[in-house]
């Protein structure tokens, strides 16, 4: 029982450290409580709109989106400052959509550093030009 109680608490975002465990909490959370379709639509309003109850209906020219209430915004942006430390919160970010804050969560705590992505990248080109070799080599060995 207690195991269930602490796998329910959403800790508080503090930063890369722990962004992976809290963005699956929180998103499981809003998924359950409906508010997911707040972090999915469109940053900005599209033209095109099909109202039908308390959601619009958007279509754009690839995907059809779901434009929230602004109640439901900032339900969920109220929401989402809840359970991010106040030392790691932007001066902007009070002012961007419910997507884009999601996103530059993403962005900034989400990745990995400039200079992991580089390294895994030198990493896999080692190792495709290892393969290559070797495939090479063996070609030669069958083809004297």
């Amino acid at each position: 029982m207690l195991a269930h109680r602490q796998a329910n608490v959403i800790p508080r975002l503090s930063g890369r450290d722990n962004y992976k465990e809290w963005s699956h909490k929180v998103e499981l959370h809003m998924r359950i409580q409906e508010m997911w379709p707040a972090v999915i639509s469109p940053p900005v309003p599209i033209k095109t709109e099909i109202e039908q109850e308390d959601y619009i209906f958007v279509a754009s020219r690839k995907r059809i989106y779901i434009q929230c209430p602004d109640s439901l915004n900032r339900k969920v942006k109220l929401f989402l400052f809840r359970f991010i430390e106040p030392m790691i919160i932007m001066p902007g970010y009070a002012e961007l959509s419910v997507p884009c804050l999601w996103h530059q969560l993403k962005r900034h705590y989400g990745h990995l550093d400039e200079s992991k992505r580089k390294l895994n990248a030198k990493l896999q080109k080692k190792s495709k030009k290892i393969k290559l070799a070797k495939e090479q080599e063996n070609s030669i060995r069958i083809n004297p």
